[in-house]
C-alpha cells in the first residue's frame, strides 16, 4: 500500500526538478535578450514593453523563487525603469502638474523598493547573515561585506542602487534617509572588488549620492567630482548617462551654470 505514495512522491520530485531545470534553461535566455531592450531607440517602445518584461520574469521566478539570474534581472530591471522612465516623468511634470508628479513619485519609490527586496533576495542565496542585516536596517560588518566577492557583488551593487535611489526619492522620510550609511558602505564594497562594473555603477551612484546633499548637511562636492570623473576615465567618456548625472547633480550643487551647460551641451 505504500507503494503508491513512493511513486507519486518521486513523480512529483521529478516534476519539480524538470520545472526548475526548464527556468534555469530559461533565464540565460532571458538574460541575452535584454540586450534588445538596451538597442531599443524608440522610448516609447521601450517604456511599454519593459513592465510586461519584467512581470514576465517575475512570472518565471514563481517556479523558481531562488534562481540567481532572475532575481538579478528583476532587481537591476526594476531599478532601472523606476529612474529612466517612473522617476524621469515625475521630474518632468513637476511644474505644470504636481499631483500627478507626487503619484510617479510615490510609484518610484515602491518599484525601486521592490527592487531591493530582489536584491536582497539574491544576496541571502550567498550570504543569508548579510541580507538579514540588510533587512533590519543594520550597518553590515566589515566581515560580513568582505565575505562578498566578485561573484556576489552585482547582488550588492543592485540592492545599494534601488535602496539609494528610493532614499533620493522619499527624502521626506526621517527613517529611510537615515540608511544612507549603509547603502553607500555596499557602494564603497562594490569599488573595491570591481569599479569598472555596470559602466562603473558604484563610483556613478556614490558621485550622486555625495553630490545630492549640500555641504551644510554632510554633502561632499569635491568627493562627488572623484567619482564622477573616476566613472568617466573608467568608461573611456563612452557612458553618456554619467556625464547626464554628473551635471545635474554636481553641476547644480556646485552652483556653476557654465560648466553644467557646457556639460550637457557635450552629451
Amino acid at each position: 500500500m505504500k507503494w503508491p505514495c513512493v511513486l507519486i512522491a518521486a513523480f512529483l520530485s521529478v516534476g519539480c526538478s524538470l520545472k526548475k531545470m526548464t527556468v534555469d534553461q530559461t533565464a540565460g535566455v532571458l538574460q541575452d535578450a535584454g540586450g534588445a531592450l538596451d538597442n531599443e531607440n524608440d522610448l516609447e517602445l521601450a517604456a511599454a514593453a519593459i513592465p510586461a518584461s519584467l512581470k514576465t520574469i517575475e512570472g518565471f521566478l514563481e517556479a523558481h523563487p531562488t534562481q540567481p539570474i532572475l532575481l538579478g534581472l528583476l532587481a537591476q530591471g526594476y531599478a532601472n525603469y523606476s529612474f529612466g522612465f517612473v522617476e524621469d516623468e515625475a521630474e518632468a511634470v513637476q511644474a505644470t502638474d504636481d499631483e500627478r508628479s507626487e503619484h510617479l513619485k510615490r510609484r518610484a519609490l515602491n518599484l525601486y523598493l521592490r527592487a531591493k527586496d530582489f536584491g536582497l533576495r539574491l544576496i541571502a542565496l550567498e550570504n543569508e547573515s548579510l541580507a538579514q542585516a540588510l533587512r533590519g536596517g543594520q550597518m553590515p560588518t566589515s566581515e560580513q561585506l568582505a565575505e562578498i566577492d566578485r561573484e556576489t557583488m552585482p547582488g550588492l551593487l543592485w540592492t545599494a542602487i534601488a535602496w539609494g535611489s528610493a532614499i533620493n526619492v522619499g527624502k521626506t522620510d526621517p527613517a529611510l534617509v537615515a540608511e544612507l550609511p549603509i547603502v553607500k558602505a555596499m557602494l564603497e564594497r562594490a569599488v573595491q572588488i570591481d569599479e569598472g562594473f555596470a559602466f562603473a555603477s558604484a563610483h556613478l551612484t556614490l558621485g550622486a549620492i555625495e553630490a545630492g546633499l549640500p555641504k551644510a548637511l554632510g554633502g561632499k562636492p569635491d568627493l562627488a567630482r572623484a567619482h564622477f570623473e573616476k566613472a568617466i576615465e573608467i568608461t573611456q567618456g563612452h557612458h553618456l548617462m554619467t556625464r547626464v548625472l554628473y551635471a545635474r547633480a554636481y553641476g547644480v550643487q556646485s552652483a556653476d551654470r557654465a560648466w553644467f551647460e557646457k556639460t550637457l551641451r557635450a552629451v
